[in-house]
């Protein structure tokens, strides 16, 4: 029998991100998935050109994923930030670095698989450099309502071809173990040294200025459009019986984009939500009481704008 070859990346010396960290500010942007996450990475990459000018560099999801790399593409996430990060740093060294990076903490998918957030997190965590455990580091991090962000996920595991069980994936989630505030702890766990920076999603367009500014240590324009389209209900409806059929990937993601076009986001067309009203309303609950939680144990890292206080 056959064994699958295993992708192998030699580790960033330690030195090398120690020396760096430890004379140098660190932005470790993780995420959560569905939180403006890649808007947020297409904002920085539009100021690509500035940054370096300025001597920062920039670490996003192209950078660090290695599509042209046959090997290391396949490595595990962790490995590929350590790649990334070692080519940065190995020709200069700018006087910040900045990483985003949300496919470290897991994915959309895995989250709906578990039915809970980001389960292995702290195994993952572990796995980054224990040099960003430092106070020149800081962790960006947003959270969601349960409601929109577990239907965000929902879709973009339809985007990508997969299909869930509705009733069964309500079930698990309206009783999950864990929640937002067991994230940040896990976050704060692992690296209890580094600075860390938490906001709401839904405060994100009153704070997004100084996210992005507290990220660049400069004031950056954020001028870039969604990068993803809202699927709207009917376009869900109509895109899970492809999902059943048998065809390629392309005709697939074709049949889709097709479906989006034909049901744009109206006032007769609403977004899609995996929830009734009431469930949303149970998922709501839960959020503002873990955001309370989240509050009241790391109220040093919370990013709360006066034209959204943290109860709205």
């Amino acid at each position: 029998m056959k064994t699958e070859k295993r992708a192998r990346v030699s580790p960033m010396p330690k030195s090398v991100i120690a020396k760096f960290v430890a004379h140098h500010p660190v932005a470790l942007h993780l995420g959560a998935h569905k939180t403006a996450t890649t808007f947020v990475q297409a904002q920085l990459d539009a100021a690509r050109h500035t940054l370096s000018g300025n001597n920062v560099a920039l670490l996003v999801p192209r950078d660090i994923r290695a599509k042209s790399d046959p090997v290391l593409s396949r490595a595990p996430a962790h490995v590929r930030f350590e790649a990334a990060v070692n080519a940065s740093l190995e020709t200069k060294t700018p006087k910040r670095l900045i990483m985003s990076e949300e496919g470290i903490i897991g994915s959309p998918r895995q989250n709906l698989t578990q039915g809970e957030l980001y389960r292995d997190l702290r195994a993952r965590l572990s796995s980054l450099p224990k040099a960003l455990n430092h106070a020149n580091v800081t962790i960006f991090f947003a959270v969601r309502d349960y409601g929109p962000c577990f239907s965000s996920c929902v879709t973009t595991a339809l985007r990508s071809g997969h299909r869930f069980d509705h009733l069964e994936l309500r079930r698990r989630l309206l009783i999950m173990a864990r929640g937002w505030a067991d994230v940040i702890a896990d976050i704060r766990a692992t690296f209890p040294k580094a600075k860390l920076c938490v906001w709401r999603y839904e405060a994100f367009e009153h704070v997004q200025s100084e996210v992005l500014a507290r990220m660049a240590g400069q004031r950056i324009a954020a001028n870039q459009p969604r990068v993803f389209e809202t699927l709207t209900q009917r376009t869900v409806e109509t895109a899970m019986p492809l999902l059943a059929e048998k065809m390629s990937v392309k005709l697939r993601r074709e049949l889709f984009r097709e479906a989006v076009r034909a049901y744009p986001l109206g006032p007769d067309n609403p977004r899609f939500s995996l929830w009734s009203e009431e469930e949303a309303r149970l998922l709501n609950e839960r959020y503002e009481m873990d955001w309370a939680t989240i509050l009241r144990r790391f109220a040093d890292s919370v990013l709360i704008s006066q034209a959204c206080p943290p109860n709205r």
